[in-house]
């Protein structure tokens, strides 16, 4: 993405991996070096993804380069879940 991305304008965006079933939620959250996304209604994933890792954005969805499996490194908590 270039330097002069509007952070803000992706909150509430789907992101999602390069895996057609790598969905990684909604963007709930942007800081300096990673972007904090939310899966889920109930049983919340959230992750917390590099932004060095973005592959691209259609207005839309941000497109992370990474898959399905690789998304697990980046869940905030362990046990896969978080309450809101």
């Amino acid at each position: 993405m270039s330097q002069n991305t509007i952070w803000n304008e992706l909150l509430k965006k789907q992101a999602s991996g390069i895996d057609d079933n790598c969905d990684l939620g909604e963007i709930q959250k942007v800081e300096a070096d990673y972007v904090v996304t939310v899966k889920g209604i109930i049983n919340k994933l959230k992750f917390r993804i590099p932004k060095n890792l973005i592959a691209g954005f259609d207005g839309r969805t941000l497109y992370f380069g990474i898959t399905k499996a690789q998304a697990k490194r980046y869940l905030m908590d362990k046990s896969n879940r978080f309450s809101s």
